[in-house]
C-alpha cells in the first residue's frame, strides 16, 4: 500500500493521453469475399486454413457509436487503421500491379478521422497493420526495390488525400501518423513461425531479418516523403513514427529504433558502433535484472542470455547495414516519437516446457507480465534522446469459443490487468520517464489473425447478432467502467486514486 501511495500521490501530467487502439483488417470487415478488396490473407481464407473475416466487428458501419464509446471512457486519443487494400482496392485476385486509389474509401476514412476530432479525441492512424493488397504479391517485404517505393507512395498519397479532405471539412491535417505497426511481426510470423500467409519457400531466420530491414527502410522512405509533403503544402510538421513490439532481445526490438533516433543524439559514423553497443549492453542487463512474478527466474535468465547470444551471432556485428547507411545520411531522427506495444517481452514465457515443448501461440496462454514494463520503458528512454514515449498497444486476451468465455489459467481478469499495467505506467512517470500516452488494445473484440476465439476488447461483441456491442467484456467484466475509473484516478491522484487501484489490482 505504501508504494501505491507514493506512486499515486500526484496526478499524471495534464497532457497525458489515454486512448484505445484498433486496426483495419481486424475490425472493418468486407475483405476477401466476392466483389470485395483482396489482401494477402485471401489465399489463407480461401483455403480454409484460417477462419474468414466476413464482417468482422463492422467498424466501418458502427464507427460513430464506437467513437462515442471511446470518448465516454475518458479517452483523448483513438488509434485506427487506414487499410491499404481498401484505399487501393483490387477485386480480382489475379491482378498484379498497383490499383487506383478509391475516392469513396478515402472519403469514409476522412469522415471517421474528422468524427474522432469532433468527439474530443486525437486520431492516430496506422498505415500498415500486418496486411497489404494481394496485387502487391504474397511476399512483398522480401523485395526491397518493390516494397520501399510502393509503400512510400501509398503512404504519401493517402495522407495528402486525407488531409485535403480534412481541410475541406474544416479540420487540420493529421498531426500523428504511424507508418508500420510492429515491423518485427510480419517477418517472423511469416518466415519463422509460419502463422501468417506467405510463400512456402525461402523461410527461416535470415529471410525474416531481410523482410524486417525492408520494413524499416520503407518506413524511412515514407517519413522523408511525408515531411517533404507537409513542408511543400505549408502544413504543420507531424510526428511520424513506427511502433515496436517489446522484446527482451535487443536486435529484434530496440536496435532499429535506436538507429532511427541516433541523429537526435548527435551520433556520427565514428561514434555509432560504440553508441549502439552501450545501449545494447544496458538493455540486456535490464532484461536480466527485471523483477519476476513467477518461478524459476534462474532458468529464464539463462535462456534469455543464450537466446541473445544466438541472435547476435546469427546477425553479425553490424546488422541492418542498409538501414545504418540511410541513418548516417540523415541530419535528423527518422522517428519523431518512440512508440511501443507492450505484452510479455520475455521469450521463454512463450514456450510450454511440458514433456513435448511447444510455442504458446494462443493469446489466452500468453503470460500477463506487467513487471517487465518498467525495464522496457527505461530502455526505450535510454535511446529516445528526449523524444516522447508512448505505449500505443497493451492488452490481455482470453478465449471465447462462440458460446462462452473461458477463464485464463492465471485467473487474471481485464480490470485487474488494466490496473496493474497503468500502475506501472504511473511508476515510470514518477521515475522521470517521458511517457505521454497509453492506448489499450482494443476497444471492442475483433478478428485476431485467423480466429474470432481470442478476445481483447474492453467491450465484447455478439457476432451472432450483427456484431452488437456488449456492455461488458466477453467474460462479463465491466472493463470499460474500470478503465474510466482508473483514468480518473490517475488524473486526480491522492487517497481516492490509491483506493481505486488497490481495489482493481489487488496490489
Amino acid at each position: 500500500m505504501r508504494d501505491l501511495e507514493r506512486v499515486l500521490a500526484q496526478p499524471l501530467p495534464v497532457d497525458f493521453a489515454f486512448g484505445v487502439a484498433t486496426s483495419g483488417y481486424q475490425a472493418e470487415g468486407g475483405f476477401n469475399g466476392p466483389d470485395e478488396p483482396k489482401n494477402n490473407w485471401y489465399p489463407h481464407e480461401q483455403s480454409g486454413r484460417v477462419q474468414r473475416t466476413g464482417g468482422a466487428c463492422r467498424l466501418l458501419e458502427l464507427w460513430r457509436e464506437d467513437v462515442q464509446r471511446a470518448a465516454a471512457l475518458g479517452c483523448r486519443a483513438f488509434r485506427l487503421g487506414i487499410e491499404w487494400a481498401r484505399v487501393q482496392p483490387a477485386v480480382d485476385p489475379q491482378q498484379r500491379g498497383p490499383a487506383d486509389f478509391d475516392p469513396a474509401a478515402l472519403d469514409l476514412y476522412a469522415e471517421i478521422l474528422h468524427g474522432i476530432r469532433e468527439a474530443g479525441m486525437e486520431p492516430h492512424p496506422t498505415l500498415f497493420h500486418f496486411v497489404h493488397p494481394l496485387w502487391a504479391g504474397e511476399d512483398l517485404w522480401l523485395h526491397r526495390d518493390l516494397c520501399v517505393p510502393l509503400f512510400a507512395q501509398y503512404a504519401c498519397e493517402t495522407i495528402e488525400r486525407l488531409n485535403t479532405r480534412l481541410i475541406e471539412r474544416g479540420s487540420a491535417p493529421l498531426q500523428r501518423i504511424i507508418t508500420i505497426n510492429e515491423p518485427l511481426m510480419v517477418p517472423f510470423a511469416t518466415y519463422v513461425l509460419k502463422h501468417f500467409p506467405g510463400p512456402s519457400a525461402d523461410r527461416g531466420f535470415g529471410t525474416a531479418i531481410t523482410a524486417l530491414e525492408n520494413n524499416y527502410l520503407a518506413h524511412v522512405e515514407a517519413v522523408e516523403r511525408l515531411r517533404g509533403l507537409y513542408c511543400e503544402r505549408g502544413w504543420e510538421r507531424p510526428l511520424i513514427s513506427t511502433n515496436s513490439w517489446s522484446c527482451c532481445v535487443y536486435e529484434l526490438d530496440r536496435l532499429p529504433c535506436d538507429l532511427l533516433r541516433a541523429p537526435a543524439a548527435g551520433v556520427g559514423p565514428r561514434e555509432l558502433d560504440a553508441y549502439i553497443g552501450g545501449l545494447r549492453q544496458r538493455h540486456i542487463q535490464r532484461m536480466l535484472d527485471a523483477p519476476l512474478s513467477r518461478s524459476w527466474p534462474g532458468v529464464r535468465r539463462h535462456f534469455e542470455r543464450r537466446l541473445q547470444w544466438w541472435v547476435t551471432k546469427l546477425m553479425g556485428p553490424r546488422p541492418f547495414g542498409a538501414l545504418r547507411d540511410r541513418v548516417l545520411r540523415s541530419d535528423e531522427p527518422l522517428i519523431d516519437e518512440v512508440l511501443l506495444d507492450y505484452y510479455d517481452p520475455f521469450m521463454l514465457d512463450y514456450v510450454d516446457l511440458g514433456l513435448r515443448p511447444q510455442l504458446r501461440t494462443e493469446p489466452w496462454d500468453w503470460r500477463f507480465a506487467p513487471e517487465g514494463m518498467g525495464p522496457i520503458l527505461e530502455g526505450y528512454a535510454d535511446g529516445a534522446a528526449d523524444a516522447p514515449i508512448g505505449i500505443v498497444e497493451n492488452g490481455m486476451g482470453l478465449r471465447h469459443d462462440g458460446v462462452r468465455a473461458h477463464a485464463r489459467r492465471d485467473g487474471v481478469q481485464r480490470d485487474q490487468a488494466l490496473a496493474c499495467s497503468l500502475y506501472e505506467v504511473a511508476k515510470a512517470v514518477r521515475a522521470g520517464i517521458k511517457i505521454d500516452r497509453y492506448y489499450y488494445w482494443t476497444l471492442v473484440d475483433n478478428y485476431e489473425w485467423g480466429s474470432y476465439e481470442p478476445r481483447f476488447g474492453l467491450y465484447g461483441v455478439d457476432y451472432a447478432n450483427g456484431a452488437q456491442r456488449m456492455e461488458t467484456d466477453a467474460a462479463g467484466v465491466d472493463a470499460g467502467r474500470a478503465y474510466t475509473e482508473l483514468i480518473e484516478a490517475l488524473q486526480s491522484g491522492g487517497r481516492e486514486a490509491v483506493q481505486v487501484f488497490a481495489r482493481r489490482s489487488g496490489l
